[in-house]
């Protein structure tokens, strides 16, 4: 959802013209699929229809958009554009609030090296000393950003336990950070194993399953 409401913020017009009026623009699906793309080694990635249309619905309840449909797409508007452009509207220096900003809006791609991506607050200590790279940890925020697009209702609680077990998919299972990103992207957009997926324990064990289903793709 969060993908699809910043990919349409950043392509409605930022002011009125002959066909549109600020803060409209003309979409359809696959415009916002295209957008959207991703790519897995030399394999092109897309979100499915579905996914994108539910990410539609979602802005709509959320009031951040209105929709009217046309015959070839349909007509998108964002509520409160003129809020969104104002500069003054970002100026906050409560620190509780720059927080809760940083932990929407931080970065969610597992081989971000060197970038403030913590979009999520460290992992609370378990009892027991567990060890894991920077790498690892931004592996699990990464999932949990994926799985949350979906199944909102899965928390931050175990990402320490996440991340540990991103390590050992490494260190014991062998597999690359491609890997582990072709498998999560896979999952999140299979309607099957969406549901089945939510959690770093059950990516480990089904890893090898994704994978192959995943680069069957190719074929």
């Amino acid at each position: 959802t969060r993908e699809v409401w910043l990919f349409i913020l950043r392509n409605v017009n930022w002011q009125d013209n002959n066909k549109f009026k600020r803060g409209d623009g003309f979409f359809s699906i696959a415009d916002l699929q295209e957008g959207l793309c991703w790519y897995v080694g030399f394999r092109k990635m897309t979100y499915t229809k579905d996914q994108v249309a539910k990410a539609l619905r979602r802005l709509r309840e959320g009031q951040m958009v209105h929709t009217t449909k046309t015959t070839r797409g349909m007509m998108i508007t964002v509520c409160n554009y003129s809020l969104y452009q104002d500069k003054r509207n970002y100026e906050d220096h409560n620190e509780g609030a720059m927080k809760a900003s940083r932990r929407l809006l931080g970065g969610c791609t597992i081989l971000e090296e060197g970038e403030e991506g913590n979009s999520l607050p460290p992992a609370k200590p378990t009892g027991r000393k567990i060890t894991f790279s920077e790498t690892d940890m931004k592996g699990a925020k990464f999932l949990l950003v994926k799985i949350q697009d979906h199944s909102p209702h899965v928390t931050d609680k175990h990402l320490g336990q996440w991340a540990n077990t991103i390590r050992l998919i490494r260190e014991q299972d062998k597999k690359t950070n491609e890997q582990i990103t072709a498998a999560i992207y896979f999952a999140v957009q299979d309607s099957f194993w969406q549901g089945n997926i939510l959690s770093a324990t059950s990516l480990r064990k089904n890893m090898d399953i994704l994978l192959t289903k995943a680069n069957s793709l190719e074929r």
